[in-house]
């Protein structure tokens, strides 16, 4: 008894020294599985900090800032790493209203003429600072960009290099019928031969991948060398090229502050996640925005801007009430209800709304089952749902070089606006029973 005891005793420790062993050893192979697992799935330092300046970049969109108080646009873009120092809340949403309006060489409120010559070079001095935010918006945001920059099928153009073979009075005179205006301070302290020469000496720069501005001197110099620049920009191929290479995509490479530096990205259509494009990108597309898209028009527009209302953007009823009596002045019959159409009878049709970020966004039907949406200078894309409830939205897109993720998500209450011809084959609106939402 007492060797079987002794046994006993031994078999014991020997099976407890074993389980001991056998559980160190699953640990560490589940540790390994861990680490493996982490390597392959869990991004890097450096895509993390890809990430995170890809979200500071896009906080700094015009279509954003222009959508928030100015005072939290400019801390927006002081993060953005734009100084804000010197501005004005009030001249900050003038600049950002004047931006929003589209490609611009000059700003439509410079009324310098009317102002004494003192005057004039201190507005000058000025409205550079919104040139400064003008490139800002041109080198972060693509839908800007692709305002402002020439694209393969653009059919409007000139040679920077052409030009600069004329006499300087002679490539003056093409650049102002491109909308060139030479600044007003130029008839003060010079002559309009020296504009000429200084506009060509721009455009001698541009093509020499020189975008700097902060060496031309004077103020009215470097007003005049930006107008011309962005003529350039727009209009010459060349000098469009330049542009991106020199000044926006090795940035990008270099620092990781843009999406190509996100590694697995996907640039084209099949990074798309709950739409799909309609075909490819067009320079026409900068145009218009979201809402023009949903009423038919080719040029970007704002709910209640046919009507001259001013709805409350950050309310979908309000923008949905608005978009009814822009409608009326079109001249449909329409309404608004939250209730999704199953059907739509042969002459009606259907967009809908919905807000969240800050922002807005429609989408449009002819058969409630189809839709259709355009987040800004996007292609049109088609939705990959038949009902426009089944997710939230974001405003993904494919836009001048390539799909970019969504930056804004809506998810409020979704509108419906039902609308037909007035006079057509649809009854009088006034002969229906009360809408009730």
């Amino acid at each position: 008894s007492l060797v079987s005891f002794l046994v006993g005793a031994f078999r014991g420790k020997a099976w407890s020294y074993m389980r001991k062993v056998y559980v160190k050893r699953l640990f560490s192979v589940l540790m390994i599985l861990v680490l493996l697992v982490g390597v392959v799935t869990f991004p890097s330092a450096a895509q993390e900090a890809a990430y995170t300046q890809l979200q500071q970049r896009e906080n700094v969109t015009l279509k954003r800032l222009a959508g928030i108080p100015a005072e939290e646009a400019k801390i927006a873009l002081s993060n953005a790493g734009f100084d804000t120092s010197d501005i004005t809340d009030d001249m900050l949403s003038l600049f950002l209203k004047e931006l929003q309006n589209g490609y611009s060489s000059d700003f439509s409120f410079d009324d310098r003429e009317s102002y004494e010559p003192k005057e004039a070079r201190h507005y000058t001095a000025l409205l550079l600072y919104g040139r400064q935010i003008q490139r800002f918006f041109i080198e972060h945001d693509p839908q800007v960009a692709a305002m402002y920059l020439w694209e393969d099928g653009d059919a409007t153009q000139f040679s920077a290099r052409e030009l600069c073979r004329m006499p300087a009075m002679e490539c003056l005179e093409v650049l102002q019928s491109y909308g060139l205006k030479v600044p007003v301070e130029f008839f003060s302290i010079s002559s309009l031969e020296y504009a000429a020469s200084f506009a060509q000496t721009a455009l001698e720069k541009c093509l020499a991948g020189d975008f700097d501005t902060y060496n031309y001197g004077a103020f009215c110099n470097v007003e005049l060398s930006m107008r011309v620049q962005f003529l350039a920009m727009k209009y010459d191929p060349e000098v469009a090229r330049l542009y991106k290479e020199k000044v926006i995509y090795p940035n990008e490479e270099q620092d990781g502050s843009g999406r190509m530096a996100i590694a697995d990205l996907q640039r084209d259509a099949s990074g798309l996640k709950d739409s799909t494009a309609t075909g490819s990108w067009q320079s026409a597309y900068a145009n218009y925005n979201c809402y023009a898209y949903a009423v038919g028009s080719t040029l970007s527009a704002t709910p209640g801007e046919y009507s001259g209302l001013s709805p409350n953007l950050g309310s979908v009823s309000s923008i949905a009430d608005a978009v009814v009596e822009d409608l009326d002045t079109f001249g449909y019959w329409a309404y608004d209800t939250t209730s999704r159409p199953t059907s739509l009878k042969s002459w009606e049709r259907v967009m809908c709304v919905r807000t969240g970020s800050g922002d807005y966004h429609f989408m449009k039907s002819t058969d409630a089952s189809s839709w259709f949406h355009k987040p800004g200078a996007s292609v049109p894309l088609r939705w990959n749902y038949t009902s426009p409830a089944y997710k939230s939205w974001t405003d993904e897109g494919i836009f001048r070089d390539g799909y970019y993720p969504g930056t804004h998500t809506y998810n409020s209450t979704i509108y419906y606006i039902i609308y037909w011809a007035k006079g057509g084959p649809g009854p009088d609106i006034n002969s229906l029973d009360p809408i009730t939402e």
